[in-house]
């Protein structure tokens, strides 16, 4: 038994695809990979504002575009990046073990913040005196809820981006 499979336009896309090459193509590629990022850029919104626990900083539902780059490291590979500005998302989605926090703060006087002494500046005093141990925190994952819902709609985005006829 044989199936048969008719796919029309198919030409049409090759040529298109053929007419971008170099910058071109990148250009294209970069587009279509922002065009991407948006629906997980407000899954990861709609994750933060609705977490079962209420656990998460407000920060975390200001999601900004994505950063898209490519590298010579990477080959050349385009790449987009998105991620809520907090700070602390760094420690809440991989969480963090346990650890000791310098209290010395450098510079300046008495609760006007400055540098400690790893080397970051603080806003305001810090208030130990001497080194604190911090017990650690599991992680708190938000990517894979936020990511997982919105495959779909980030593949169309890509593909109508990609496919969209112009020389933009």
């Amino acid at each position: 038994m044989a199936t048969i499979v008719a796919i029309q336009g198919g030409d049409k896309v090759r040529r298109m695809l053929d007419g971008f090459t170099g910058q071109k193509l990148q250009n294209r590629l970069r587009r279509a990979i922002r065009a991407g990022a948006k629906p997980f850029q407000a899954g990861l919104k709609a994750a933060a504002s609705s977490e079962p626990t209420g656990n998460l900083p407000h920060s975390f539902t200001k999601v900004p575009a994505a950063k898209v780059s490519a590298s010579r490291r990477r080959g050349g590979t385009i790449v987009g990046r998105v991620r809520p500005k907090s700070p602390l998302f760094n420690i809440f989605e991989p969480g963090a073990g346990a650890h000791e926090i310098s209290g010395a703060v450098l510079g300046g006087p008495s609760g006007s913040g400055g540098w400690t002494a790893a080397g970051r500046k603080r806003r305001g005093a810090f208030v130990a005196h001497g080194r604190v141990r911090h017990p650690g925190m599991k992680a708190r994952p938000i990517l894979p809820t936020a990511f997982s819902s919105r495959v779909r709609d980030a593949q169309q985005e890509v593909a109508r981006v990609l496919f969209e006829p112009g020389d933009r």
